[in-house]
């Protein structure tokens, strides 16, 4: 978690004022009581009203100096991974957080990724019909020699194997909910200011951009 705070945190040093000031909008439509932290009613509230299926637990996790409440960081740090950390390993079913590997064939060809855990990656507990596995860091040098003229990601990295593991299950960590809760003001609020400060964050330009926050 410490990580992804950290990333979070620096690219809302380098983002715009006006990101900042969106960002700023979001924490306060989070903390509704003002007293400048989210707390765990509030948290919950965020979930419901939200959309996302997110694990109440994570506020622990969020909370990395044991206070109870979530400052103005660890709500950023929140966002960051609902916009970049929504998956789970396909193999034990784990949230991925820190470091995975994805199936390099799927996506190259912008189907459904296929993503593990280092564990599962390591001790083959898995099946899939693809074998080419990169971590989300080469992940990003094997795009940069992919834009050097390699025809896909595949030619750039040079090589492929093939492997079967068991089958295991699969599932998803963070999806929207298929029921919207009822609008209120306050869930209004809380809505426009996570879309204003997303419009402005750019998610869906990410690799063109190299912009998250």
């Amino acid at each position: 978690m410490e990580e992804l705070n950290q990333a979070a945190i620096a690219y809302y040093n380098n983002g715009s004022q006006n990101l900042q000031i969106l960002a700023s909008d979001f924490f306060k439509s989070l903390d509704t009581n003002g007293d400048g932290g989210v707390s765990w009613s509030e948290f919950i509230s965020f979930l419901q009203q939200s959309g996302y299926d997110i694990d109440p637990d994570m506020f622990n996790e969020l909370d990395q100096d044991g206070d109870g409440y979530l400052d103005f960081m660890e709500v950023l740090t929140l966002y960051y991974i609902i916009k970049t950390r929504f998956f789970s390993c396909d193999g034990c079913g784990e949230r991925l957080l820190g470091l995975y590997f994805t199936c390099v064939e799927c996506f190259d060809r912008a189907d459904d990724t296929f993503d593990l855990c280092s564990i599962c990656y390591a001790e083959k507990q898995f099946r899939h019909r693809h074998t080419l596995f990169l971590d989300n860091h080469m992940l990003l040098i094997a795009k940069r020699r992919q834009a050097l003229g390699s025809h896909n990601l595949s030619q750039a990295i040079g090589r492929q194997t093939s492997y079967q593991a068991p089958p295991t299950s699969a599932s998803r960590a963070i999806v929207p909910a298929r029921q919207q809760p009822p609008a209120t003001p306050a869930r209004n609020r809380l809505r426009s200011t996570f879309r204003a400060l997303e419009t402005a964050v750019g998610v869906a330009n990410l690799m063109a951009s190299c912009t998250i926050m």
